[in-house]
């Protein structure tokens, strides 16, 4: 959440497809570990391209924060706080934003989870902290090493490992399994 609240629109350079997530305490936006990952982050899903680039030019308040920054995540007066960006993730997994219906059988008008207040209150939304762990895991996964994780997710390899990594003794046998294949051994 951090690193997604202090991007700037100067940050995401379109054409390159990437965003430049820098450490910038001097001006309200400090970063844990003072960013010592991977600084520019390549955006490999071409929806989510065309998804920032449509909100920059369409949809982003123009908006300078108290530093005088561009916040590329803003609200219509300043840069998003962590805690709207918290709420904001808890509502964007609740189940009926998507499937237009409540899992759990509640009125959508009348849920109060439906409410930013009350979203995290929801049975099914979902925490930035879960979605981070399950991308991490999703890329160990699908073979990227633990230390490339590290770097793109900027948290240290034995943090990575003893907190974020979720696979099973099996899904790290299949890319252990994969990886010698690949080596030709």
């Amino acid at each position: 959440m951090g690193s997604a609240r202090a991007l700037d629109v100067g940050d995401w350079y379109p054409e390159e497809e990437y965003i430049s997530i820098k450490h910038r305490p001097e001006t309200g936006t400090p970063l844990k570990r003072e960013y010592q990952g991977e600084s520019h982050i390549s955006i490999l899903d071409s929806d989510l391209c065309t998804a920032l680039e449509d909100w920059v030019e369409n949809r982003r308040p123009d908006v300078q924060d108290a530093h005088g920054r561009e916040p590329l995540l803003a609200t219509s007066v300043d840069r998003a706080s962590k805690n709207t960006l918290r709420n904001t993730t808890y509502r964007a997994t609740q189940p009926c934003e998507y499937a237009g219906h409540c899992p759990h059988g509640e009125d959508m008008d009348a849920c109060s989870y439906r409410n930013a207040n009350n979203a995290s209150k929801c049975p099914s939304s979902v925490s930035p902290h879960p979605i981070r762990r399950s991308s991490i895991t999703a890329h160990l996964n699908q073979d990227v090493p633990v230390q490339i994780a590290s770097e793109r997710m900027n948290v240290s390899v034995d943090t990575l490992e003893n907190h974020y990594d979720a696979r099973s003794e099996e899904e790290k046998r299949q890319v252990r399994r994969r990886r010698l294949q690949n080596m030709d051994i």
